[in-house]
């Protein structure tokens, strides 16, 4: 074993987008083994500020719903859904670690470019129990403020809700007219 090659992870990359399909969150974090030479490497570190989301042997991170990947998606949920920076710290022997390399996190991303958003389409608003929507409404998803769907219907006129913890939700629903509207309500 050479004595002081602490080298850092090599080439580290963060790609991250909305998969508007499948409304997920997709993401891949890829690093390379430092740069030899360098003491007997055990794992990575991995941060999400300054707190240690995980060690591990392999290399990257990976959150790909459509593809069944779903180990590492809780990742990008960090800080009520805000922006962080990661980091990335090769471990050698006796948990020394190299120098941190850095990727900034924008937090989980929900497209609604495509939504519009309307008032009074159901009700009540805050909600206890159900949601009642005025007309037939077709695939409803309810999802929380990080962009976790949490609730999937297909056709309704009504949402039972009250098994979600109290606070903020965003529902998305398609209307008779096939129109796709984004809103909010608050579970009391």
């Amino acid at each position: 074993m050479l004595s002081g090659q602490m080298n850092p992870v090599q080439n580290l990359t963060w790609e991250h987008f909305y998969d508007s399909d499948n409304y997920d969150n997709v993401f891949q974090l890829d690093w390379q083994e430092p740069e030899s030479p360098h003491d007997e490497l055990i794992g990575y570190n991995i941060y999400r500020n300054d707190e240690l989301y995980r060690f591990q042997t392999e290399i990257g991170l990976n959150c790909a719903p459509q593809f069944g990947q779903y180990e590492d998606c809780d990742f990008i949920f960090y800080i009520d859904g805000g922006p962080f920076t990661g980091f990335v710290a090769a471990v050698y022997s006796e948990g020394v670690e190299s120098e941190y390399v850095s990727f900034e996190v924008e937090g989980p991303l929900l497209k609604n470019t495509e939504f519009q958003e309307i008032n009074s389409a159901f009700y009540p608003n805050p909600v206890h129990q159900s949601l009642n929507f005025k007309d037939k409404v077709y695939e409803v998803s309810i999802f929380n403020l990080n962009g976790k769907k949490l609730k999937y219907v297909i056709e309704t006129n009504s949402i039972d809700v009250n098994n979600l913890p109290k606070g903020n939700y965003i529902i998305l629903y398609t209307n008779s007219k096939g129109k796709t509207i984004k809103s909010r309500f608050l579970k009391k």
